[in-house]
């Protein structure tokens, strides 16, 4: 889902432990929305996932 087309981009030390690379993502939304761009918005990854409340 993220990538970039950014020549020179390297995933930092938390971007390559999720997986991220600086390839082609295999669907190509960075080419279409910019937040999807590892290369404009380096933390939008950090925004997916799961939120967890537990009740003491």
């Amino acid at each position: 889902m993220f990538g970039t087309r950014t020549q020179g981009w390297s995933p930092t030390e938390s971007q390559r432990r999720y997986g991220l690379t600086s390839g082609e993502a295999s669907y190509g939304w960075h080419t279409h929305l910019g937040r999807f761009d590892l290369a404009g918005e380096p933390n939008e990854a950090h925004r997916f996932g799961w939120t967890v409340e537990i009740d003491p």
